[in-house]
């Protein structure tokens, strides 16, 4: 029994990406494990990553390192994935099988092909995807966790207060004196 523990993690294969609850830390494998830092980053999530992974350091993403990462953007090709970096659109979806972004990415791509953004980590929490024959398998924090008493609620956009101009103010005629 001890020994089928110690050889579980051989039977499983480690995510193709992992990103972070907040969207600072995005990991992908490309040969080893390329991180895409923002500001703010947690330093503990990644060390959990590393020792999680065991592949040794998380690589920080540059232009040109990997290969197939530009200023812009990384395509992962025979995974399909594309990582769009910082405000960067997507220019071309075709052979796209899952889009990344830590900004915002709905409407980037046609519709039908998943995607993973800021909302969709603020909606269900960290995300891990493993890149299958059958398309993008996607597993969130809160669907690893289930509707359980101590998961917090969806969350839910707040209502804002109109910005509406001040009413006019009403001039009353002058009081007649009897």
């Amino acid at each position: 029994m001890i020994i089928a523990g110690l050889l579980s993690p051989l039977a499983t294969a480690p995510p193709d990406l992992l990103m972070s609850s907040d969207a600072r830390l995005i990991a992908f494998r490309d040969g080893g494990y390329w991180v895409q830092a923002r500001s703010g980053a947690s330093k503990f999530v990644q060390g959990a990553w590393r020792d999680h992974l065991a592949s040794g350091p998380l690589l920080p993403l540059q232009e040109g390192t990997p290969v197939s990462c530009t200023a812009k953007s990384c395509w992962l090709e025979p995974a399909g994935l594309l990582l769009l970096r910082d405000a960067a659109r997507a220019t071309d979806c075709a052979g796209v099988r899952l889009l990344v972004s830590a900004e915002p990415a709905r409407g980037e791509c046609p519709a039908g092909v998943p995607y993973l953004d800021r909302f969709s980590v603020w909606r269900d929490g960290a995300q891990a995807v493993w890149m299958t024959a059958d398309g993008p398998r996607i597993l969130s924090d809160r669907a690893n966790r289930g509707a359980r008493p101590w998961v917090p609620p969806l969350p839910t956009p707040r209502r804002s207060v109109p910005n509406l101009p001040m009413a006019a103010k009403e001039e009353l005629p002058p009081a007649a004196n009897e």
